[in-house]
């Protein structure tokens, strides 16, 4: 019994390596990176994510309780109160919506964002010409 376990492993072992070092094998095929991880490091405005969305244009967009961070390329670029028209810094989610081509993005005050990828700027959402900060969700 103990020769069938040895027998076994070995066996497992010679099998793996020729998945791995085997010229056609399909894992050879996989792309050495399959993504990048970002981090306060490379400039997220926060390591507390709270959301996540992709745009058209393939930026992904990271809501933290800190900013509204945009990131392409290896490069973030974080949007906050300070530094552009969003209206709170703790954000509680984002989605994109592809048919208007805009980020909507949800503070923690209750306030809707919405960023227009066209235009690349913010304007407030608002309903029959009121400020909407009840907003239950989004994404």
């Amino acid at each position: 019994m103990k020769h069938l376990q040895q027998y076994i492993k070995w066996l497992q072992l010679l099998l793996l390596a020729a998945c791995v070092f085997w010229p056609k094998s399909p894992l050879r095929a996989l792309p050495q990176s399959l993504g990048h991880t970002f981090c306060l490091g490379d400039g997220l405005s926060n390591g507390l994510v709270v959301g996540m969305a992709l745009d058209g244009q393939g930026f992904v967009w990271v809501a933290t309780e800190s900013g509204l961070n945009r990131v392409a390329g290896g490069k973030v670029i974080t949007f906050k109160t300070s530094n552009s028209s969003l209206r709170c810094d703790e954000m509680v989610g984002v989605c994109y919506h592809a048919k208007s081509n805009t980020v909507w993005a949800y503070g923690k005050n209750g306030m809707l964002d919405v960023f227009h990828c066209a235009t690349q700027r913010f304007s407030h959402a608002t309903a029959e010409g009121k400020t909407l900060n009840d907003i239950a969700a989004v994404g």
